[in-house]
């Protein structure tokens, strides 16, 4: 049984370069799940497709060798060009069983099997995954599958024997899993979350290798789910589809020993971003991660460099916290400011800690030495031009290392989504879509020309004074750019055209 994983990203770097980046840019999900196949017996490949020529890497591949499978995931954004993908792939290989899973696939079931996919994934996809791969491989072709016993319990090392069950059962089907019968949609109740993260083998990373450019910098995943439910973000509405707890952390150890699995494959890593919504939501874990990070680069002729993510906490210190940081490896955090309006902070966005909370955090991972990368909106429905010179006033205030604007844009599942349909949104589902970097949601209290001026300039406003001239202009012209397709695709082959990098590199010195 051949299973193919698709990823397919607007980002990708122009050829010839590899389309990725670097690792941190690798989608966690897809190597989870071919690790966990692999281990399971089964042959997983991946091949990552960029907007332009996609029909040439397809044909490529499975010219060479046409999968039983192919497997795909997805954001709302992307969801458009991995149905076109899917449709191409079904008319070159009528038989092939398609399937689909992601967060849209999970809030959204219903409206992507109206494409050309036979299956959705609702959920987690180790067990799933393996499971419908085990009955394919006997030859059936599912709309209910039987459900093998206990196989909900056992994560690691099944033979196909083990999988399949003595006898179908009534009404045993895979869980997680929505089918196409007919007309019909076959909906399969959801299994409740994996408890032990650890019990599955270290995510595929080879899997990877050919398609990503510099083995300098890495991810590693720390956990699942998010404690928080804030509007823009579809956690909540994620956590809602299956019972069991949704926030899940490795074991400090298990860590550890990815970490040092990163070293033993890439010699030359230099830099390892750790995945997690908060690494404070759970401060005694995190001291513990930090003892053992501090242990691993103390052995290290050359210390890896580490960074991960936190959130201001409500009326507390994290000093104590980013000095043990700093004694491990950490260089920066990134933390999502988002709004500098308190009221549309609390109101809109349901994130409740305070422009106090928020600058002390900020200063009090600068006394400690690290960097901070600051994450804000701008366009938020109910957001006003005044609300958003209180989001240029706080970062003014707190002076971010890195800062990153990104224009509204509202996926389905989240909050915020549905106040745009309760206000009448409509929003464009195109390829063409530049979410995040064009406003399209036309706000009569912020309208789109006000929001475009803003975003372009907004480093000006924030670094004047603090920066030199030449470097915020270079910034404006990024941004401008960027929300050009033809402009930022010519700006895109200054990253592998070697006189064009070079006078980029040149320009970017003054920023």
């Amino acid at each position: 049984m051949k299973i193919l994983f698709i990823y397919s990203t607007k980002e990708a770097l122009p050829f010839p370069a590899r389309p990725i980046r670097y690792w941190n840019d690798i989608q966690m999900g897809i190597s989870y799940i071919s690790s966990y196949l692999k281990s399971c017996g089964f042959a997983t490949r991946l091949i990552v497709l960029p907007h332009a020529n996609y029909s040439r890497v397809i044909d490529a591949d499975i010219a060479l060798d046409p999968p039983d499978i192919v497997c795909f995931t997805s954001v709302a954004s992307e969801f458009y060009f991995v149905n076109k993908i899917a449709r191409y792939i079904r008319k070159k290989i009528p038989d092939c069983y398609m399937v689909i899973g992601g967060a849209h696939a999970s809030l959204q079931p219903d409206e992507v099997l109206k494409g050309a996919f036979d299956c959705v994934c609702v959920g987690e996809g180790e067990l799933p995954v393996r499971e419908l791969a085990a009955l394919l491989q006997l030859g059936q072709r599912p709309a209910h599958i039987p459900h093998p016993r206990n196989a909900a319990n056992s994560t690691r090392g099944d033979t196909m024997q083990k999988l399949m069950p003595k006898r179908v059962e009534k009404h045993c089907v895979v869980q997680n899993l929505w089918f196409k019968n007919n007309d019909a949609v076959i909906k399969n109740e959801t299994r409740d979350f994996m408890k032990d993260l650890d019990a599955f083998p270290l995510p595929d990373r080879e899997m990877w290798r050919p398609w990503v450019a510099d083995n300098s910098r890495h991810v590693i995943l720390l956990g699942r789910g998010c404690p928080f439910n804030c509007t823009y973000c579809s956690n909540h509405k994620l956590r809602e589809i299956s019972k069991g707890q949704y926030v899940r952390l490795r074991a400090p150890q298990n860590i550890l020993v990815e970490l040092q699995h990163l070293c033993d494959a890439f010699p030359n890593i230099s830099e390892v971003y750790f995945e997690v919504e908060t690494i404070t939501a759970n401060e005694k874990w995190a001291l513990e991660l930090c003892r053992l990070l501090t242990a691993f680069n103390a052995k290290r002729g050359r210390r890896l460099l580490f960074g991960t993510n936190v959130r201001a906490p409500r009326n507390k210190s994290l000093r104590g916290l980013f000095d043990t940081f700093v004694r491990a490896g950490f260089g920066y955090i990134n933390m999502g400011i988002e709004s500098g309006s308190e009221n549309v902070r609390r109101q809109v966005l349901q994130r409740h800690e305070s422009n106090e909370d928020i600058i002390r955090t900020c200063d009090e991972a600068h006394q400690a030495g690290l960097r901070v990368n600051a994450y804000n909106l701008i366009g938020l429905p109910g957001e006003t031009p005044d609300d958003f010179k209180e989001t240029i006033k706080i970062n003014r205030r707190c002076l971010p290392d890195a800062n990153f604007l990104s224009v509204f844009f509202p996926y389905p599942g989240t909050g915020l989504y549905n106040t745009c349909f309760e206000r009448g949104i409509e929003l464009d589902s195109s390829d063409d879509v530049m979410e995040r970097y064009v406003p399209v949601l036309n706000l009569p209290e912020f309208s789109n020309r006000q929001v475009t001026h803003y975003f372009r300039w907004f480093d000006w406003y924030v670094y004047r004074g603090r920066r030199p001239i030449l470097g915020l202009l270079y910034a404006a012209l990024y941004r401008t750019i960027r929300a050009h397709a033809r402009l930022y695709k010519i700006y895109r082959l200054m990253s592998v055209h070697p006189f064009l990098y070079s006078l980029k590199q040149r320009m970017l010195r003054t920023h």
